[in-house]
């Protein structure tokens, strides 16, 4: 079996999903972490995507009603067709 310490970047945010999820496993981890040691841009990514995960789950969340919706569907249409 091949060691590899040192993965893509394309595996490493794969990596950095997993973990948000609580779904990677003590190896997977480790080496994203290594890679974001070197990889500024994944390190960017794994501080966005922690930050995303943390408002979605936070009571501030507010979502738009039904009715909400439907109004603002039809003053969209009513804009576009004006135009």
């Amino acid at each position: 079996m091949k060691n590899k310490l040192f993965i893509s970047c394309q595996e490493a945010a794969h990596r950095i999903d997993k973990a948000q999820y609580g779904e990677a496993t003590f190896w997977e981890k480790l080496t994203f972490k290594i890679h974001n040691l070197y990889c500024r841009l994944c390190h960017f990514y794994a501080v966005k995507n922690k930050r995303l995960t943390g408002l979605l789950k936070s009571d501030e969340l507010h979502c738009l009603t039904k009715d909400q919706k439907t109004k603002m569907k039809e003053k969209l249409a009513d804009t576009t067709s004006n135009s």
